[in-house]
């Protein structure tokens, strides 16, 4: 039996999905994100619009 603990996730075996994406498709990432979060806001969803505005800082930083 695994017990996990709460906030703990398991390490992931897979590399970052936007590892080998070029400049333009990371780009074309940031404005989906940058879409998607506009929506959960509107939606009054902030927790997903959160998540997404973290996504996207990280993306800018692989800029």
């Amino acid at each position: 039996m695994v017990d996990y603990e709460l906030g703990h996730t398991p390490p992931l075996a897979a590399e970052p999905e936007t590892e080998y994406l070029s400049k333009p498709e990371i780009q074309k990432k940031i404005r989906e994100k940058r879409k998607s979060m506009e929506k959960a806001a509107k939606d009054l969803d902030f927790m997903q619009a959160a998540k997404l505005r973290d996504e996207i800082k990280a993306l800018q930083e692989k800029i």
